[in-house]
């Protein structure tokens, strides 16, 4: 597995590719578990996806 990811060339574009992904699934990991620790999960859950869509 460490060689697979070693052999890639690791360009600008793959790199920038990889950060947009961590992005979007570390932020809001972190603002849902966040809220899922001070408010409960289902209702962290829901204050996170109305944050969300407001913002949207």
């Amino acid at each position: 597995m460490l060689s697979t990811l070693l052999a890639i060339g690791w360009k600008p574009e793959l790199h920038g590719v990889v950060i947009i992904i961590i992005a979007t699934v570390a932020l809001p990991g972190t603002i849902y578990l966040l809220l899922g620790t001070n408010l409960g999960a289902r209702l962290g859950l829901l204050v996170s996806l109305a944050g969300l869509f407001g913002w949207m």
